[in-house]
């Protein structure tokens, strides 16, 4: 719980005293509080900062607020800016400054190097380290409206003021593991700018995947489509169009024979009037794009051949070593490499980032043995187990084996 007062900012000069009295920690934590529900963009509501010494909350909708203070504070570089999932926070800051904030501390991120749960919420984590449960009803109350009741900025500020003893936690969880420089290394990612531009062309990959080469590529138009008419008018992308109904719409006209273009439109009945004309004229000229993978077969274009049975069994063996390094080595699965990556590495294509520093080190170079034969999988009664062709043979103990 919060046990000491904290400070309300509702104009520039007091920003400007507080940015001044924070600029002599090394570091700062930051929270916001923002609403998206009816907007593309996120809406921000307030923010919470704190050090070892204050705690504050800035309001973003006071009328006499310049935050530029705040924003230059952000890039002082000598200062860490620490975040629970930080992306959404960057985007926001990203989105009014143009810069991302550095450098970048995110509790999340690191917790996964020391806890195997995927991507732990807050409260699990503050749950975790302290045995504290938050009070998480205001979490989903409306931010806007003002005055916001005392209740309210109580756990606001409350939330920001236990990720300041998270932070400090978690340096010395790191440092007692050796993991410091892989969390540093990690962080690095967080700072490029692309990661909060949004791509309309790169849209797709938030959607379900498909299996169809020629689904995919004109879902990929659709979700472009989507994406622009959301950022331009700030609209929820379901607003737009429904997630369901473009993979509808890129299922069936993968299935379309040429210039059939009534049946192209039986699944449009449900968009609005305003998106009509334009979702319609992205479908046609998608398909036109890709007629010849799309007609070339008569139905769905050209048969794709059988998975490789090899690779499918090289995927599958790399899944589970993923899972027993992750187990052993108290780091999430998705932290060390995606499924993606492993696909890539099965079928000897590209380079997975795991072939390389900390990751080579903790499952990497495993990997690598495994698919050459030198590293053997078995099961046991402490289920699947791994190590060197040699002990496998010998039947001695795994080189490590999940607690």
């Amino acid at each position: 719980m919060l046990t000491k007062p904290y400070e309300e900012v509702t104009d520039t000069a007091s920003l400007d005293r507080l940015c001044k009295a924070v600029s002599v920690s090394s570091f700062v934590a930051i929270d916001t509080e923002f609403e998206r529900q009816r907007t593309y963009y996120a809406d921000l509501c307030l923010i919470q900062v704190a050090t070892d010494e204050l705690t504050a909350l800035i309001d973003p909708l006071a009328y006499a607020i310049d935050l530029s203070p705040l924003f230059k504070l952000l890039s002082d570089p000598s200062i860490t800016k620490v975040f629970h999932a930080s992306r959404q926070d960057i985007e926001i800051f990203y989105r009014r400054t143009g810069q991302v904030p550095t450098p970048v501390f995110d509790t999340q991120v690191a917790a996964s190097f020391y806890i195997s749960q995927e991507q732990i919420s807050y409260g699990s984590l503050v749950q975790h380290h302290f045995d504290i449960a938050l009070d998480k009803r205001w979490q989903r109350s409306n931010w806007r409206r003002r005055p916001l009741p005392l209740a309210q900025k109580d756990y606001a500020a409350s939330d920001v003021y236990h990720l300041v003893h998270l932070y400090h936690v978690q340096q010395k969880e790191l440092a007692a593991r050796g993991r410091a420089d892989w969390l540093a290394e990690e962080q690095k990612k967080i700072h490029r700018p692309e990661l909060y531009c949004i791509d309309p062309k790169e849209a797709y990959k938030r959607l379900r995947s498909v299996s169809s080469p020629l689904t995919r590529s004109i879902l990929k138009d659709l979700a472009a489509w989507r994406e622009q008419q959301a950022q331009e008018r700030n609209f929820p992308r379901q607003w737009v169009v429904t997630d369901a109904l473009l993979l509808a719409l890129a299922k069936e006209a993968s299935k379309a024979k040429p210039h059939d273009e009534a049946s192209l439109m039986k699944p449009m009945a449900s968009v609005s009037s305003a998106y009509k004309e334009g979702l319609s004229r992205c479908l046609v000229q998608s398909l036109s794009h890709h007629k010849d993978s799309a007609f070339g077969a008569g139905s769905g274009g050209k048969k794709q051949p059988p998975p490789n049975k090899m690779t499918a069994l090289r995927f599958e063996l790399l899944c589970h070593l993923l899972a027993q390094v992750s187990q052993c080595e108290q780091i999430s699965e998705s932290r060390i490499a995606t499924r993606a990556e492993l696909q890539d590495l099965a079928r000897d294509e590209g380079a997975p980032d795991f072939l390389r520093g900390w990751r080579y080190e903790v499952f990497g170079r495993l990997s690598l043995e495994l698919l050459s034969g030198t590293l053997g999988l078995w099961l046991s009664d402490g289920g699947v187990r791994f190590g060197t062709s040699r002990s496998v043979s010998g039947g001695s103990n795994a080189l490590r084996e999940a607690p």
